[in-house]
């Protein structure tokens, strides 16, 4: 009597299908964690535009009321929304100031990740009596609204 092997041979593609599989998560996984710190670097440049803001108008509504150092105020101002002002100068009815905000974690990681270091988030605002303009154009109000609708207005 005659032995049939019954063994089938292993093809050689076994497996493929889950190292395809594990490309593509990984493929998602980054092109996901390059998403979100994209989103935090596009918060972070609001946040600081809208401190630079407030801080514009906190000054001047200082210079035009009289009372505490303009400047002062739009210092703490900027520091109660996550930012840090970087200058101050008064001109007339005028304050013009400068926010920086420090990037946000994910980004400071992944820029460390690849042996850089990740930039601070900056804006510049002017507030007087007749005006409040900010570096792009980008009406205040609308800003504000914006802002206050997301719950991270801190004034």
């Amino acid at each position: 009597m005659t032995q049939v092997d019954t063994r089938v041979e292993a093809s050689r593609d076994e497996g493929s299908g889950t190292l395809a599989a594990v490309g593509v998560s990984a493929l998602l996984l980054c092109a996901g964690l390059v998403s979100w710190a994209v989103v935090e670097g596009v918060i972070a440049h609001q946040r600081a535009s809208v401190a630079a803001d407030l801080s514009a108008v906190a000054g001047a509504a200082r210079v035009a009321g009289g009372g505490e150092d303009p400047c002062g105020i739009a210092g703490r101002i900027a520091g109660a929304n996550g930012g840090r002002l970087e200058y101050c100068v008064i001109e007339g009815s005028d304050v013009v100031v400068r926010v920086v905000v420090p990037p946000p974690p994910l980004l400071s990681r992944l820029a460390a990740s690849a042996g850089q270091e990740a930039p601070s988030f900056q804006a510049t605002a002017r507030a007087g009596e007749h005006r409040v303009e900010e570096e792009h154009g980008t009406p205040l109000v609308e800003r504000l609204v914006a802002v206050a609708a997301l719950g991270r207005l801190d004034a």
